[in-house]
């Protein structure tokens, strides 16, 4: 197998993620010294252009002391018209959460959606059936650090999914099938990812600002696939 291959198909996964997801580590505003009690009434107050970015760690977590320390977090969801070209109104959105916390309450707006500890320390949180470009919603979070280790926001991205539309095949569907076939390839059939690279590298982006005619590419692209599965 050779790297120009390998490079092919990773250039080709990640473009297909981006254009239904955003990664918003980085987004977080810390709203700890806000000393908030009652969220849904502070929220209308809360000015979170001036609260300062949350610290992130080489690993790209959040991190807060042990000890059963609290730490708020916030953002705000902007939805923009398209990702990466690829139209998401009327997407489902939904916000991808990893934490490390005793406990984990996350709001949309005030109000209190879903919440977790250390054993169900993960969450895909809707904020929305329908995105609607221009529309914007406030997400908070907050976390209690166990009494014996520290506390943190590990991961944090959104996603954008089709689910109205049976007939539309979700970009990020295919790049989750293009990662499996290109690991397993990989492992029992290197000869074959210069194939697989080679579909690929022919496959024509012009129709991404169309999401139906997109979707059709998209099923042709798998059909071609289907041999090397």
């Amino acid at each position: 197998m050779s790297d120009k291959s390998i490079a092919i198909i990773k250039k080709f996964i990640t473009k297909l993620y981006q254009q239904v997801q955003l990664e918003v580590q980085n987004s977080w505003r810390d709203l700890t010294l806000l000393n908030i009690v009652n969220l849904s009434h502070n929220l209308a107050q809360i000015n979170l252009d001036q609260c300062p970015l949350a610290e992130i760690n080489n690993k790209g977590y959040l991190v807060f002391p042990k000890g059963k320390q609290v730490k708020w977090l916030g953002q705000k969801i902007a939805i923009p018209t398209a990702l990466q070209d690829y139209p998401i109104s009327n997407l489902t959105l939904r916000l991808v959460l990893t934490w490390w916390a005793q406990e984990a309450k996350i709001f949309i707006n005030g109000e209190l959606v879903q919440e977790g500890d250390l054993f169900d320390s993960s969450a895909r949180v809707a904020i929305t059936s329908k995105a609607q470009p221009g529309e914007e919603y406030i997400v908070a979070i907050r976390l209690t650090s166990p009494n014996h280790d520290i506390g943190a926001l590990m991961r944090s991205h959104l996603l954008y999914e089709q689910s109205y539309l049976p007939e539309h095949i979700d970009p990020g569907l295919v790049a989750d099938e293009l990662t499996v076939l290109s690991k397993y390839l990989s492992e029992f059939q290197p000869e074959y990812l210069e194939v697989l690279a080679g579909e690929l590298n022919k496959f024509d982006w012009h129709n991404i600002k169309d999401a139906g005619r997109f979707s059709h590419d998209l099923e042709e692209l798998r059909e071609s696939l289907l041999p090397l599965g």
